[in-house]
């Protein structure tokens, strides 16, 4: 049974990433080259996409010590990147604490504020890891997608966010949760 590739989240945009590469490959004797001539043989190249996973790797070792250091200032939240099941990266906002679900007592004990000055830390919160992953999804290069289809079979199909469609989608995501 197939799944969906990444995972969607509630109040938060999804950004991914892939790592697709392009080089110069040459049918004719299997080797690599540059400048669309073979260095072997002298025959035009082709241009062949290919999985960087070095690359991946790399870009989530730099990336996690960037979100260390916003997750130092989150109380409610913890922000990581997450593989997709098949390919390419995303941005997940994992919720540590939602004060929606505690009482006053619960507030007191855990945030040293009432219930409602969490609520409203919560809500403020969310607000400020939405600028941050925008901000960081224009730096690294993410796109803004969203799961347009999910079939019986898992499979999900996901559309680039246009800048007209997004505040279509927000309306849409606040008017089902």
């Amino acid at each position: 049974m197939s799944m969906p590739n990444f995972n969607t989240m509630r109040n938060f945009p999804l950004y991914v990433r892939d790592f697709v590469s392009e080089v110069d490959y040459c049918p004719a004797c299997n080797t690599y080259g540059e400048d669309g001539v073979c260095p072997i043989c002298g025959a035009t190249t082709e241009r062949k996409a290919y999985l960087d996973e070095v690359a991946a790797f790399e870009f989530v070792e730099e990336m996690e010590t960037r979100l260390n250091d916003a997750n130092a200032k989150l109380e409610f939240h913890s922000i990581s990147t997450m593989g997709g099941k098949y390919y390419g990266v995303q941005f997940y906002v994992e919720e540590k604490h939602d004060p929606n679900e505690y009482d006053n007592d619960d507030c007191h004990y855990y945030f040293d504020v009432c219930r409602s000055v969490a609520i409203r830390r919560y809500n403020s919160e969310i607000n400020k890891i939405n600028r941050i992953l925008k901000m960081l999804a224009k730096e690294y290069g993410f796109d803004e997608v969203y799961c347009s289809a999910v079939f019986g079979n898992g499979e999900a199909v996901y559309t680039k966010v246009e800048n007209t469609q997004r505040a279509r989608i927000v309306r849409a995501i606040k008017e089902i949760a």
